[in-house]
């Protein structure tokens, strides 16, 4: 136990990998795909909210859901070709 932790204080602190947020993977995986894809891919999570949800009583909050995924297909089509939303 001792080895190891003088052996550790020789190579100095270590340093971790941080994981990359899921907004850069998104925005990353984008730069590679056709905008029909990026399109498909919103709409088929989309589907799987509004499929989960449909038997509550409360299907108005999907139009909000809705909203949000429209506006962020919006925002990362203008990003992925250099335009504004």
């Amino acid at each position: 136990m001792a080895e190891r932790a003088a052996r550790r204080s020789q190579d100095g602190p270590r340093r971790r990998a941080r994981p990359v947020p899921p907004a850069q993977r998104k925005t990353a995986a984008a730069d590679n795909q056709h905008s029909y894809a990026i399109i498909r891919t919103y709409g088929s999570e989309y589907r799987g909210f509004a499929q989960y949800y449909m038997p509550t009583a409360n299907v108005s909050a999907l139009n909000r859901l809705r909203w949000d995924i429209e506006r962020s297909i919006l925002t990362t089509l203008a990003d992925k070709h250099r335009a504004t939303p």
